[in-house]
């Protein structure tokens, strides 16, 4: 009888002493989840359309600077703000030729970063564009800084970069 009860006991024990094992495993895989930035490609890709699709728009629609502005300052942030105002504003006042986005596509993106109300990545863009040439492809690799403004994200700077 004693035997029985100690296998038993022992039996109880290694099972016990399986489950804190797994258990723990399971806590670590909780603290250090797989980082999977489809949200963030997403996002950031969304703002880069939206802003080529308002600067693609300067081609065909009339070109009101308050409403370029208003719907502008809903997807960017300063400094790239005043940036894009005073391009469209030189862009009004001395017509040039200016290549048309025909599509942009984020393909990869890398040192994620959040702060308190920004976020910093590296980000590869390949772009389909339309000059006088006819249509050509380039992947530019950016440094992307977005901001946090009233709970939504803007796109705030991007500078190519190496």
């Amino acid at each position: 009888m004693k035997k029985a009860l100690l296998v038993f006991l022992l039996l109880i024990a290694i099972f016990i002493h399986g489950k804190f094992i797994f258990a723990d495993d399971n806590i670590v895989q909780d603290q250090y989840p797989v980082m999977n930035n489809e949200s963030e490609m997403t996002l950031i890709e969304g703002l880069f359309k939206q802003r080529t699709e308002l600067w693609n728009d300067l081609y065909e629609a009339n070109k009101n600077h308050e409403q370029f502005k208003n719907r502008l300052s809903q997807i960017v942030a300063e400094p790239l703000l005043s940036f894009d105002t005073d391009a469209f504003e030189s862009l009004i006042s001395d017509p040039t030729d200016m290549d048309k986005v025909l599509k942009v596509e984020v393909i990869k993106i890398e040192n994620l970063s959040y702060g308190k109300t920004n976020m910093r990545a590296t980000v590869t863009i390949l772009w389909k564009m339309q000059g006088l040439e006819g249509h050509y492809l380039e992947e530019i690799k950016y440094k992307v800084v977005l901001l946090k403004d009233k709970g939504v994200w803007k796109l705030s700077d991007y500078s190519i970069t190496q």
